[in-house]
């Protein structure tokens, strides 16, 4: 897995957490908070060691898969996706 399909990835799941509908206030502010995550490793350099924030961004995302099973699993397995792609580049 390199960087650039990782940030297709990500981009991807961006859109996917802002067009998200029917979603509880709760879920609402835990998609934003993701949102607004990527938002910030999409913007990084390329050649930043960001690993450190992958990380937290990973563990956020594992996190919200649990909270957002249920009521969103078409988001779900595109949160797994990218925690699958961040686990596959050693982060």
């Amino acid at each position: 897995m390199n960087r650039r399909e990782l940030r297709d990835n990500l981009e991807r799941l961006h859109e996917e957490l802002h067009d998200a509908s029917s979603v509880s206030p709760t879920d609402r502010e835990l998609l934003g908070e993701l949102a607004a995550d990527i938002r910030r490793v999409l913007d990084e350099p390329e050649e930043s060691g960001a690993a450190g924030r992958h990380q937290g961004l990973k563990h956020r995302l594992a996190e919200s898969i649990y909270e957002l099973e249920e009521s969103h699993p078409q988001l779900v397995a595109s949160l797994r996706n990218v925690v699958n792609y961040l686990s596959a580049m050693g982060i």
